[in-house]
C-alpha cells in the first residue's frame, strides 16, 4: 500500500509538470481568491492559521517548521523585501504605495514567474486533485511578512481575502524581546537595562510601524477582516463566527470542536522580573489609544 500511494504520488507530480495540465491547474488555481493572513510577529497569526484550518482552509504542502507559514510564499516575501532593501525588522527604505510602482513590474514578474513555476509542486502537491474536484475551497497563506507588501501582493491577487490579526503592542514588544534573549541565550542581558529599554522600544515602535502599513493599504481589497487577539482569546466561537460568514466559509465541524484549542490563558502577557518600567515608557501611545488598549 505505501509503495502504490508513493507510485500515485510520482504520477500526479509528474502530470502537473505537462504544460497543457500545467497551465489549466494554474488558471484554476488564480480562480480562486487566496485568503491571506496578515499582522504583526507574536500577534496571533498562527492562532487564527489553525483554527481557520480546522475550518477546512488549506495553508500549503511545504510550510516552515511550528507556525503554518507556506514556504513558497514566505520565501517570495524574503525576495521582494530584500530587493527592496529591507527585512521583517529592518523596514525603513519600504517604499509607500505611491512609489511602488516605481520597484513593482520588476518584483512582479520575478514573483509570478516563481509561482507559475513552483506553485503547484511545492504549494499544492498531491492536494492538486482540489483544483479538479472541488468548485469551492479555502486556500491561502500566512507569513507577517506579508504585511509590509500588501500592495505588492494586491496586484497579484487583487481579489485576495485579507485576514488581519493584531494585539497590544506591549505584549508583542515584550513576547519579541523574550524570544530574542531566548535565542541569544544571554542571560546577563537581564542586567543590562539600558540596553532592554532600548530594544523593547525599537520592537514596540516597529509593531506601530506594521499596524500603520496594514490599515493604510488594508481598503487596497475588496473585502478583509480585522480582530483583535484578545477578542479572540476572550470570545473564540463567536469571533471565528464573525470571521466565517464574511467570507462565507462553511467549516465541517462544530464552533465548541474548532475552538478547543483556544487556551485563554494565553491572554496574559509573558513575564519578566522587573519590568513595571515598560509600561510608562514614552512612545506609541497615539497607535495603542487608537487600537483600543490605552
Amino acid at each position: 500500500m505505501p509503495l502504490e500511494k508513493e507510485n500515485m504520488k510520482k504520477l500526479w507530480l509528474n502530470l502537473i509538470k505537462i504544460s497543457v495540465i500545467k497551465k489549466k491547474l494554474l488558471g484554476r488555481a488564480f480562480e480562486f481568491p487566496p485568503i491571506i493572513v496578515v499582522g504583526m510577529h507574536r500577534s496571533g497569526t498562527t492562532l487564527i492559521t489553525n483554527l481557520l484550518e480546522r475550518c477546512g482552509v488549506f495553508w500549503g504542502r511545504q510550510q516552515s517548521r511550528n507556525n503554518k507559514e507556506a514556504k513558497i510564499f514566505q520565501n517570495l516575501n524574503k525576495k521582494a523585501l530584500d530587493f527592496l532593501g529591507c527585512s521583517w525588522d529592518q523596514i525603513k527604505f519600504l517604499p509607500i504605495p505611491d512609489q511602488f510602482p516605481e520597484h513593482f513590474n520588476s518584483i512582479k514578474k520575478k514573483m509570478l514567474k516563481e509561482l507559475r513555476r513552483h506553485l503547484l509542486p511545492q504549494y499544492w502537491g498531491l492536494h492538486v486533485t482540489r483544483l479538479l474536484t472541488q468548485p469551492h475551497f479555502g486556500w491561502g497563506w500566512k507569513d507577517p511578512r506579508t504585511s509590509l507588501l500588501l500592495p505588492l501582493w494586491g496586484k497579484i491577487f487583487p481579489d485576495a481575502l485579507i485576514v488581519h490579526i493584531y494585539r497590544n503592542g506591549h505584549y508583542v514588544a515584550l513576547s519579541l524581546l523574550k524570544r530574542e534573549m531566548r535565542l541569544e541565550k544571554d542571560e546577563e542581558l537581564l542586567l543590562r537595562w539600558d540596553e532592554i529599554k532600548a530594544r523593547y522600544l525599537i520592537y514596540l515602535r516597529l509593531w506601530e510601524d506594521y499596524l500603520n502599513c496594514i490599515n493604510r493599504d488594508l481598503p487596497l481589497f475588496k473585502d478583509f477582516y480585522s480582530l483583535r487577539y484578545e477578542d479572540l482569546l476572550q470570545n473564540p466561537e463567536d469571533e471565528l463566527f464573525n470571521l466565517l460568514e464574511r467570507f462565507n466559509i462553511q467549516p465541517k465541524r462544530s464552533l465548541s470542536e474548532i475552538t478547543e484549542i483556544v487556551k485563554i490563558d494565553n491572554i496574559h502577557p509573558p513575564s519578566m522580573p522587573n519590568m513595571d518600567w515598560l509600561y510608562h515608557l514614552d512612545g506609541c501611545e497615539t497607535v495603542l489609544r487608537k487600537m483600543g488598549y490605552c
